[in-house]
């Protein structure tokens, strides 16, 4: 989660301000003046997806019409009304404001339980589950896959979606947590709201750009051996935005024609059109 910190100023007089977000920064809090003693907050995403934000404000002789604080959602060029601030006498009056905010909208998204994924590799090629749900060297916690693979290996997009993040400047890895952040990864958001995480690229190894449409079964990468790991393998992992942060699901696979299903450690799994 993001932590960012808005600070707004008001007089006798009502100033308006808006908030114009840093390049880092993919969401806007701002406000419309209604009268003097009035403004309405609005919250937008400048992003290609929603974010889900939580709020609070500090109030110097003002009143929200709403309880604080506050979870609500930016989306993507679709301003939304948070709250109204209204002053409460006479006198100097303002607020400041803050808020957290994470990607993916938490009260819509919801992992279509139906959708069947492809495997992530090109078809014709064999590749083992060496580390499934809940694996006690990484996944604690996690219903994530890990394919062993040779470096270099086409990645293939096991679901179609929007590529919204991406990392291939690193070629560190190690056996070691601290070694975590060093992964290559692309991830991928679907229309259900889900994304879906590519981990362990080789340096330099993501052929898709951010905003790119992939469909099932394109190349989005090569596989490495990048970020907290002990050899060269694909991490796949599903996630749905909750609050606070995610949690990973469960997802299925076509792993033999007309045979679908979960995927299991210890398995090989050949890739076919």
């Amino acid at each position: 989660m993001i932590k960012q910190y808005l600070f707004y100023g008001f007089s006798i007089l009502l100033i308006i301000f808006s908030f114009r977000s840093l390049s880092q920064n993919p969401i806007r809090v701002y406000a419309e003046k209604v009268s003097d003693s009035q403004v309405d907050l609005y919250i937008v995403s400048d992003d290609i997806v929603p974010y889900t934000a939580e709020l609070d404000l500090e109030l110097s002789n003002m009143k929200a019409d709403k309880k604080l604080p506050i979870t609500v959602v930016a989306k993507p060029d679709r301003p939304e009304k948070i709250l109204t601030l209204k002053a409460g006498g006479s006198g100097k009056f303002g607020y400041k404001s803050k808020f957290a905010y994470y990607v993916g909208d938490v009260f819509n998204a919801k992992h279509d339980a139906n959708v069947v994924y492809q495997l992530p590799y090109e078809s014709g090629q064999e590749f083992r589950v060496d580390q499934g749900y809940y694996g006690e060297f990484s996944h604690a916690g996690i219903k994530a896959i890990d394919f062993t693979m040779s470096e270099g290996t086409s990645i293939r997009a096991a679901r179609s979606g929007v590529v919204i993040e991406l990392k291939e400047d690193s070629n560190k890895g190690c056996d070691k947590e601290k070694c975590k952040q060093e992964a290559n990864f692309v991830q991928i958001y679907h229309e259900d709201g889900s994304f879906a995480k590519y981990v362990h690229l080789k340096k330099d190894g993501v052929s898709v750009n951010r905003g790119d449409q992939v469909k099932a079964g394109d190349i989005i990468g090569y596989s490495g051996n990048t970020g907290f790991t002990t050899g060269p393998h694909l991490h796949f992992e599903v996630n749905v935005p909750q609050e606070g942060g995610r949690t990973s699901v469960d997802t299925k696979f076509e792993y033999e024609k007309g045979k679908i299903g979960q995927l299991s450690e210890g398995k090989k799994y050949k890739a076919f059109k």
